[in-house]
């Protein structure tokens, strides 16, 4: 009966250790293995290292769910380019077809292009921020 808090002591000792044990592999592994934004969305970080956004799809082969999501965010990117240049080529030539009405219709036709392409680019970096999320999850809980 003596020995019952002295059992409860050493195993709530050893629950302690092993904790800190596991907290610090765990800040190791977020440390080195979660990637994130910073300012600029040409670049992101991995550890301490900035890398371009171009090695970005890389990232994803242990999250088939992020790497989807990802996937999308480009489709959306370059739709977002696309239908951008198109208004910016409808804009410009408004500004510079002689014919008034011609150019009007233009520079008023540019517009539509213009918002859905601003509407776009939102939703591509939301899908692109939500992807990296879920790409950091599943890595934090594989390593564990």
């Amino acid at each position: 009966m003596r020995s019952v808090p002295f059992v409860f002591l050493f195993f709530t000792i050893y629950s302690s250790i092993l904790g800190q044990v596991d907290s610090t592999i765990f800040k190791n592994i977020y440390y080195k293995e979660t990637i994130y934004f910073s300012g600029s969305e040409n670049k992101y970080f991995k550890g301490d290292l900035k890398y371009p956004v171009r090695f970005l799809a890389e990232e994803f082969r242990f999250s088939p769910e992020g790497k989807n999501l990802y996937h999308l965010s480009v489709v959306d990117s370059r739709k977002q380019r696309i239908l951008g240049s198109i208004g910016l080529g409808m804009f410009i030539s408004g500004l510079i077809v002689d014919d008034k009405r011609i150019g009007f219709s233009l520079f008023a036709g540019s517009i539509v292009p213009n918002i859905i392409s601003i509407k776009l680019g939102g939703r591509s970096a939301s899908k692109r921020h939500k992807a990296v999320w879920i790409r950091n999850r599943d890595i934090l809980s594989r390593k564990r």
